[in-house]
């Protein structure tokens, strides 16, 4: 199973971007914010990420204990690997924020009205074939910069944290 998500991994995503527009035409999904929101929240990089994280970060014996000491399978998943995989959460989160707001491909193909566009499609729009506003421009990017600056404060602290009592926890 996991051999398939690296080969999904390896597909370039303008390879599946026509199946991609279909399938989101024929659910009548087209001019929606919802169709730039679900499929980033399940993404194959996140499934990889997760896994390689998992598989150094939480030794074997930490499940053994928690199973001698009597602990379910939801108890050991909810107060050992969670607890243990949060930055791992965190960082994924941050990462997929920020190719969101950053993708200008998908809400291109997704998004007609252009009161619906994305902070990157305004910018683009901005310029044109004959004239370009480059202070229009700047301004654009420099407003797109503030929410993952602001992303990034708050969750490289937790990532810090919680890192550190995972190390703690190895030993």
């Amino acid at each position: 199973l996991f051999s398939v998500i690296l080969v999904a991994m390896m597909l370039p995503g303008p390879l599946v971007i026509i199946c991609f527009y279909k399938e989101i035409q024929a659910m009548h999904l087209l001019n929606n914010y919802l169709t730039l929101i679900v499929p980033t929240i399940s993404n194959c990089f996140a499934v990889f990420f997760y896994k390689q994280f998992i598989d150094g970060a939480l030794p074997n014996e930490l499940i053994e204990a928690a199973v001698m000491d009597g602990c379910g399978e939801l108890r050991i998943f909810h107060s050992i690997v969670l607890a243990l995989v949060v930055p791992a959460l965190v960082t994924q989160g941050v990462m997929t924020f920020i190719g969101s707001w950053n993708s200008y491909l998908t809400p291109l193909i997704i998004l007609n009205d252009k009161k619906k566009f994305t902070l990157p499609l305004m910018i683009a729009t901005v310029r044109d074939s004959t004239h370009a506003d480059y202070g229009a421009q700047y301004v654009g990017m420099l407003i797109s910069i503030i929410p993952m600056v602001i992303v990034f404060c708050f969750s490289s602290k937790i990532i810090m944290e919680k890192i550190s009592i995972g190390a703690a926890v190895k030993g």
